[in-house]
């Protein structure tokens, strides 16, 4: 994992624990106010039961398990414009994925990757706890 991976507030692995980053350095990020180099620091695989803890709705369709969660965002152009959108992952034998527009185009593994994903689509955090 490399320190640009990350965000503050994202959740990693150490010692087998799941805790959240404080901050971030070139070669050291802190968790619980603790600094520990970067080598040491694991993702959190995601899973199912994370993505439901997440906020995210399970629906079946077809033969695969899908993912959902609204969010809402403003586009700009002219005048603000409140809209509501879908993130939806989509759940294969070879894992998780970002399913937009009828296509799995993105594998996601871990807990960071899909808050960083939210948080550009969305510009909010994705608030939760583990």
């Amino acid at each position: 994992m490399k320190a640009s991976e990350l965000r503050i507030g994202n959740w990693v692995t150490y010692a087998g624990m799941m805790q959240r980053v404080y901050s971030i350095g070139e070669t050291a990020i802190n968790i619980a106010q603790d600094p520990l180099k970067i080598s040491f620091i694991g993702g959190v695989e995601l899973s199912p039961e994370i993505l439901v803890k997440m906020g995210f709705e399970n629906y079946q369709k077809s033969f695969y398990n899908f993912y959902k969660i609204r969010y809402t965002y403003y586009k700009i152009r002219y005048t603000h414009i409140l809209l509501e959108k879908e993130l939806t992952i989509m759940e294969l034998d070879e894992g998780l994925y970002n399913w937009m527009e009828g296509n799995a185009n993105v594998h996601i593994y871990y807990v960071h990757q899909l808050q960083n994903l939210y948080q550009i689509l969305t510009n909010t955090e994705l608030n939760f706890t583990l």
